[in-house]
Formats: C-alpha cells, sequence, structure tokens
C-alpha cells in the first residue's frame, strides 16, 4: 500500500456533475477501507508488543515525534500511531486520555463535514479499539 496520505490527498473529489462522481467515490472507499485494515494489522502488533523493552519491538516508539499530550506515538507505513494512554499523568488516568483521543477524532470529523474548500486537506484518521 502506498502511502495512504498520499493516495488520499490524490483523489479529487469530483464536483457534483462529473459524471464519474460514482467511481472517485468507489475509490475512497476502497482507500478508506484498505487504511482501516492496515491500520488495525500494526494497532494489533503495537498493543501486543507493548511490554516488550524498545529494542524487541517490531515497531518501535518515535520520540522525534514531538509532543507529550498524545501519548506514545509509532510510525508505521506512512500511518502516525497514537497510543492513547496516559504515561505521563497529565489526564487522570488512561480511560480520560482516551476520551481525548476520541475528542480529536470527533473533531476531525466536524473539520471534514464542514470544509467546502478544494484547498483544504485533512489527513485519514481512525481509532482502533483493540
Amino acid at each position: 500500500m502506498a502511502s495512504a496520505s498520499a493516495s488520499f490527498r490524490s483523489l479529487a473529489l469530483p464536483k457534483p456533475m462529473d459524471r464519474h462522481l460514482m467511481n472517485s467515490w468507489d475509490e475512497l472507499s476502497k482507500l478508506a477501507k484498505e487504511f482501516v485494515y492496515v491500520s488495525r494489522l500494526y494497532a494489533r502488533i503495537i498493543v501486543n508488543e507493548l511490554r516488550l523493552p524498545a529494542h524487541l519491538k517490531t515497531i518501535r516508539p518515535e520520540k522525534q515525534l514531538g509532543g507529550i499530550a498524545g501519548g506514545l506515538k509509532f510510525y508505521a507505513r506512512g500511518i502516525l500511531f497514537k497510543f492513547a494512554l496516559d504515561h505521563r499523568d497529565l489526564y487522570g488516568g488512561d480511560d480520560n486520555a482516551v476520551r481525548v483521543a476520541a475528542h480529536e477524532l470527533k473533531g476531525l470529523m466536524s473539520l471534514n463535514h464542514c470544509a467546502q474548500s478544494e484547498e483544504l486537506r485533512t489527513p485519514l484518521m481512525a481509532m482502533i479499539d483493540y
């Protein structure tokens, strides 16, 4: 799979009168399904190896991605994974860290629904509950 973000950005949303509307939406649907499938696969690896030392993990935490509020961050196949745990005690527990991650997803979805501009591009995003 090529970078999901690059593929997502390259799909131009068609105008309402475009005769290829269905093909574009089919392509977008396939891309979204593939993104979720690959995201789940890698999320399982991250979760199953959580207790391993970093040097033994298949997908290692990325320290250079910056920030501490998003939890542990992993990067694989062009996908950024933010592991919603309160490992720095910022939220008063893991349940609250998960709520924050859910709000990030809701915010992105709201932005997508409000955006009527071809210049505004948002990333593919999924919440994997494993």
